[in-house]
């Protein structure tokens, strides 16, 4: 059994996933595009598949001790170890890794409509507790996200609807946003860059009156 080999490539398991998740962190942190959340779930699998193959190399390193000369089992039993340590380090690290970017990650649009030529997205996502209105609806827009970068949302309008806004794209420098019984209006902008917004915002129909038949 070639230890020198195992031991090698039980530190290759350790520091290959490691680097790709230091990269793969840092392109969503910086550019924030999508490619990059796909990348991070598919290294979450292959970081536990490199974790468990380094793992199965330190034990054959001390499982097959007993076959080498005593100078060379000397020699790569604690190095084996600090290795496993490495090794298991990975695993507070990823987590990490994991919960940093569920921080990060947008929340996700209900609805979302295109510009005619596609240069701007307009999407509709709901708000948290710490946004105004809490709980409300929220009418975002932004560049049209790439494949290596995304900018972030400009909300340019949030209130309470009745039912999700609609988004009516007239042209590319026009936009209407539909929000059906409108309450606590706290964002309406009219204008975004070059986009000039304008509001439908329809009072909910009245309850009908039942009148008595004589």
């Amino acid at each position: 059994m070639d230890h020198h080999r195992l031991l090698r490539f039980a530190r290759i398991m350790w520091a290959a996933p490691l680097a790709a998740a230091a990269f793969v962190f840092s392109g969503f942190l910086f550019l924030g595009a999508k490619i990059f959340v796909i990348a991070g779930l598919a290294l979450l699998v292959v970081g536990a598949l490199c974790l468990t193959t380094g793992i199965v190399a330190v034990i054959m390193i001390h499982a097959t001790r007993n076959s080498v000369p005593e100078a060379p089992r000397r020699y790569y039993k604690k190095p084996a170890l600090r290795v496993l340590g490495l090794l298991l380090l990975n695993l507070p690290i990823a987590a990490a890794f994991t919960l940093l970017g569920s921080a990060r990650l947008e929340p996700g649009a209900v609805e979302a409509a295109r510009s005619p030529r596609g240069a701007l997205l307009a999407e509709v996502i709901y708000l948290d507790d710490k946004a105004e209105p809490a709980f409300g609806q929220a009418v975002t827009l932004r560049p049209t996200p790439g494949l290596w970068s995304a900018s972030p949302r400009t909300v340019v309008f949030s209130a309470y609807c009745l039912g999700t806004p609609t988004l009516d794209w007239q042209s590319d420098k026009k936009l209407v946003i539909t929000c059906i019984g409108a309450r606590q209006v706290a964002r309406r902008t009219t204008r975004f860059r070059e986009v000039t917004i304008g509001y439908r915002l329809p009072a909910t129909d009245p309850p009908p009156r039942w009148r008595r038949s004589r």
